[in-house]
């Protein structure tokens, strides 16, 4: 082992005869033993020493930290404290000098070799560095070159040369800002080159700027930047050379040219006096060869390189030019069409069409066309051709220019496009006629059995198991029935048939069968349903009544199917009139808002565009299955040809909620509206049906399905029923057809009866028989 002088630092002459014995043993030359820090600091001025074991807490005026802290800075030895205390501000104190170790009192032999090799193999890497630094120092500061590093604005180095070239002491260069360094005139470059380089971005390789002397005079230098790391931090190295004195150079040399230039222009117009006309001539003979010559480049290149064909044809249809694209248009070599007729590359019926736009040309019109041209190869190729009339000097027709279009790939594409649109167009009246044909087929025998499901929950000895099947074959019958009429107005849509029908309605009584349907399917499910109406909204409206009840029922029973438990809300809200008149307006126009909301399990937001798709389900399967998914599509296209759009907001697990925005047209004044108002059936003195007759004709109403109505009132009619006035009133309502008048009187029957049984009243004869 290399011998190593260690001085032991210790006021406790047992611990240090301690350390002694261990470090010998451990191969290492104890140099001295002293007990203060004054001590020690003489000691490492006269005897080699390697490295210093320090005791934190010495007797007398200095401590241990601070003689450690002061042998480090004065002579580059590495010192190890030993302390008994682990005090944590002694040790926090030990940190803040250069210390190369700690070892706690009492301390090991293994402890102690691992700590002073440290300290060694760090002081050696230390002593190695500042060496290098020093090197790399003087090398730097040796250089021709000036070198200096900006970083913060600032210079953090500066080599000799430098100082030497301006005059400044190094305090000075890295005490101010180095622009105050640069001439105004050029510090905004200079600023503009060095944030670049701090950014990476990219700069000019080297600038000329002026430099401030200490003098106050100016050097000009040459100088180039580099991006590089110092101390952790982004800065910028700069070499400089002086290059005043080739500014001067170049300043002289400019003023001798410019004198020379003026010697020579003298001269010049010495001679040109002597020789100006034939100068002039021979000048202007040579321009003129050279601008032609560049021109008939120019023009050639550019016509080889253009990608239509290019022709010039004669009078007798003869090719007497060509570009490549136009000999490649036709399969040939330049060489081999030109001088050739245009005849041998088109069959009758084109060549007659061409014929019949020469004349056309030979009266100075321009004019674009299609043709088909056959190749030698018999290859058939499309062209669009684009000809412009020639003349000769006698205003005698000459041929044509001539442009053309290889436009084959085209004419294949629209051959393509127009059979697949023909394909297409059969099969959407294929598909159209089968869902006519199929829905028809299928409403037939469906209309049976709703009639004959109905006629059977009529029955009085009807077991309960049995009541729950005819009931359970109704509604999944009624739902085949909804499902049906969207496939067909879907059909219609597709095929543009589908059209809106307007009206005058009441729009309170137009809601009432959407009420009353929401809240008897709420209650099957045991939820709570609210209406909220507004009411400043006017009450009779032109539009489309049926399709906005759809649109409404669509809305509000989706709301109920994925609505486990809480709550559904209607809410009908006027945003604003307009007056007739008002922008050209024919009638008054109210704006409405209908908002559906549910407290149900929500929907995912990557599904919210996807639920207004035909045949799409963004709701669980799992636990919700019925439906094809064609209400949300049909009920925003019913509200886009209503000139309304159909908005979401969900939220999973919490609910949703489905608005929008509609004009519609109003009446203003009770005279206009008296003389629209729909037959219904409010006398008062009728019998009503039992509640379930009513809900049943209701729900057949409201899907439209005159047919099964009448067959229902004339099996209740057959039977002797006691309110056969009310039923037959609704007999001439159906055979009229008045769907809508039949689904308002049934609406305000089943009002009544609810109000009836609401304040307690006792229910009719009729009702008692009936049920």
């Amino acid at each position: 082992m290399e011998s190593v002088n260690i001085l032991i630092v210790e006021d406790d002459m047992i611990v240090a005869k301690s350390l002694q014995t261990a470090l010998k043993n451990a191969g290492y030359r104890v140099c001295g033993i002293v007990h203060t820090a004054e001590a020690a600091i003489q000691h490492v001025q006269s005897v080699q020493t390697d490295l210093v074991l320090m005791d934190i807490l010495l007797r007398g005026e200095i401590s241990g930290i601070e003689a450690a802290d002061t042998i480090y800075k004065q002579f580059h030895l590495p010192v190890i404290y030993i302390s008994a205390n682990s005090n944590q501000e002694i040790v926090d104190r030990a940190k803040t000098t250069d210390s190369f170790g700690f070892i706690l009192k009492p301390f090991h032999a293994r402890e102690i070799q691992i700590a002073i090799e440290m300290a060694l193999y760090k002081s050696r890497m230390e002593q190695q560095l500042r060496q290098n630094e020093a090197k790399y120092r003087n090398v730097i500061n040796q250089a021709s070159e000036m070198i200096s590093v900006i970083q913060d604005n600032r210079f953090v180095l500066v080599n000799t040369t430098a100082l030497a070239m301006t005059g400044y002491s190094l305090e000075e260069a890295i005490s101010s800002p180095y622009l105050e360094f640069t001439a105004p005139e050029d510090r905004p470059l200079v600023s503009e080159i060095i944030h670049k380089r701090l950014h990476g971005t990219e700069a000019p390789l080297s600038i000329e700027t002026r430099l401030i002397r200490r003098d106050g005079t100016f050097c000009w230098i040459e100088s180039r930047g580099t991006l590089i790391d110092w101390e952790g931090r982004p800065a910028v190295l700069v070499f400089a050379n002086d290059i005043t004195e080739r500014k001067r150079a170049e300043a002289e040399l400019l003023r001798y040219r410019d004198h020379l230039e003026e010697l020579v222009q003298q001269r010049t117009i010495e001679l040109s006096d002597t020789n100006a006309q034939l100068n002039w001539e021979i000048n202007e003979r040579k321009q003129m060869e050279r601008s032609l010559l560049e021109q008939s480049t120019f023009l050639e290149n550019i016509i080889s390189g253009i990608q239509e064909g290019i022709g010039i044809i004669g009078a007798d249809e003869t090719i007497l030019f060509c570009n490549r694209a136009f000999a490649f248009i036709f399969e040939e070599e330049i060489e081999r069409l030109l001088g050739d007729n245009l005849r041998s590359f088109f069959d009758d019926e084109n060549w007659a069409h061409l014929l019949r736009e020469t004349e056309l040309r030979m009266q100075g019109k321009t004019s674009t066309y299609e043709l088909c041209l056959h190749t030698r190869y018999a290859r058939q190729k499309f062209i669009q051709v684009t000809v412009s009339p020639r003349f000769d000097e006698n205003a005698e027709y000459a041929g044509c220019f001539a442009v053309v279009l290889d436009i084959t790939e085209r004419k294949e594409r629209e051959i393509e496009l127009q059979r697949a649109k023909e394909a297409a167009e059969a099969a959407n009246v294929a598909k159209n006629e089968f869902l006519a044909s199929m829905s028809h087929e299928l409403r037939t025998p469906l209309h049976g059995i709703l009639g004959f499901a109905q006629l059977l929950k009529m029955d009085p000895d009807l077991t309960p198991k049995h009541q729950k099947h005819a009931t359970l074959i109704e509604r999944n019958g009624n739902h085949l029935l909804i499902l049906l009429n969207d496939l067909l107005d879907l059909s219609k849509d597709d095929a543009g048939q589908l059209e809106l029908t307007s009206s005058l309605f009441y729009l309170s009584q137009a809601l009432v069968p959407v009420i009353e349907i929401a809240k008897y399917n709420a209650e099957e499910k045991q939820l709570a349903f609210r209406f909220e109406y507004d009411p400043s909204i006017p009450e009779a409206f032109v539009g489309d009544e049926k399709r906005l009840r759809q649109v409404l029922t669509n809305l509000i029973g989706n709301a109920v199917k994925f609505t486990p438990q809480g709550a559904v809300t209607l809410q009908v809200r006027l945003i604003g009139l307009t007056a007739a008149g008002h922008n050209g307006a024919p009638r008054s126009i109210a704006k409405l808002h209908f908002e559906v909301e549910d407290t149900g399990i929500g929907i995912p937001q990557h599904a919210l565009q996807r639920i207004f798709l035909p045949f799409e389900h963004a709701k669980n399967r799992r636990l919700y299955s019925d439906g094809a998914g064609l209400g949300l599509a049909l009920c925003q296209r019913f509200l886009r040809m209503m000139g309304s759009e159909l908005f979401v907001k969900s939220t999973v697990g919490e609910g949703s909620v489905f608005w929008f925005t509609v004009d519609f047209p109003f009446l203003e004044t009770a005279e206009i509206r008296q003389q629209f108002i729909p037959p219904t059936l409010n006398d008062a003195a009728l019998i009503l049906p039992s509640r379930d007759v009513l809900e049943r004709l209701h729900h057949l109403a409201s899907s439209g399905d005159i047919l099964a109505i009448k067959k229902t009132l004339q099996s209740l009619d057959a039977n002797g029923c006691p309110s056969r006035d009310f039923l037959a009133k609704l007999s001439r309502l159906a055979e009229k057809w008045q769907i809508d008048a039949i689904q308002e009187s049934l609406a305000q029957a089943l009002i009544k009866q609810r109000q009836a049984f609401t304040h307690g009243d006792t229910p009719s004869d009729s009702a008692r028989s009936e049920s």
